[in-house]
């Protein structure tokens, strides 16, 4: 039976679980693969049963393994916000929050919210991260996404939405546009673009921010966010009457519920708020 002195090796369940991968765990725990796999190894002695399996998706817990994850991360989320909680008492230090979202969030709403005086994450060390579309956490405090995420034990808000339709720096006379990788072929912005033009994208890019790059230099149409086509002078919305040429995204965030009383985390998400706030009165 597993004992209160096995908590370090939830600690490495735990990582393994946000990391999605045996290579990413080590990372967040600053040890070695090894090491990781040593500990793992121990645990399902405890346990009785491996606690991951290798999926072509990543690493995926048992059924034995979940409960537990989920109780380690309950125990961490809590930590993390009574320790928070102390702010007042901590002088100079600062609390540390990680936030995932899209680039296009990044760097259509977010970035344009910072301001000289940091004022709600004056007291806070945020780090943004790049994050494509997923379920979970990961390694992140919090995730900014398209939609909530179903199930599990996090607490969701909508936080804003924002516009997507077609653009170019001139009316197109040819069928040739731009579009995300293929991945993206299901979600309206590509249907948009395949129902105006015809065929499929003869440029594809891994994020919006490369697509708009590559609208300037190009010359060639592309479903674009507002928030960042309109920092790009050159970039004007693509004449059309028919309303399915515009998709709104609605973001929601979300974190673990353990965490609903951690101050910094509540800060970054009050931020989080303004900013879309911010874009939609522009």
């Amino acid at each position: 039976m597993m004992g209160v002195d096995n908590w370090d090796d939830l600690r490495f369940l735990l990582a393994v679980a946000k990391a999605g991968s045996m290579t990413g765990a080590p990372r967040l725990l600053g040890t070695n693969v090894a090491t990781v796999s040593r500990r793992l190894d121990r645990l399902a002695g405890s346990l009785g049963v491996e606690a991951f399996a290798r999926t072509p998706e990543g690493w995926r817990p048992s059924d034995a393994a979940l409960r537990l994850i989920d109780a380690a991360m309950a125990f961490e989320g809590r930590l993390a916000a009574e320790v928070n909680a102390l702010e007042g008492k901590r002088g100079p230090e600062r609390a540390r929050i990680r936030l995932g979202a899209l680039s296009s969030v990044i760097h259509g709403v977010l970035l344009p919210a910072l301001s000289p005086d940091g004022g709600r994450l004056s007291r806070v060390d945020l780090t943004v991260a790049y994050r494509a579309q997923g379920e979970g956490l990961g390694e992140h405090d919090l995730v900014i996404r398209l939609g909530p995420p179903e199930g599990g034990r996090l607490r969701t808000r909508k936080v804003g939405s924002t516009v997507v339709r077609l653009y170019g720096t001139t009316e197109p006379e040819g069928s040739d546009w731009i579009g995300l990788t293929d991945g993206y072929d299901d979600l309206p912005h590509h249907r948009m673009g395949l129902e105006r033009f015809g065929r499929p994208p003869v440029l594809r890019f891994q994020s919006f921010n490369a697509v708009r790059e590559a609208m300037l230099r190009t010359g060639l149409p592309a479903p674009l966010p507002e928030t960042l086509a309109r920092q790009s002078a050159p970039l004007r919305p693509l004449v059309s009457d028919r309303p399915e040429t515009v998709w709104v995204q609605e973001f929601w965030v979300a974190y673990h519920e353990s965490r609903r009383s951690d101050p910094a985390l509540q800060a970054v998400l009050g931020w989080i708020e303004d900013a879309f706030a911010a874009q939609a009165r522009r």
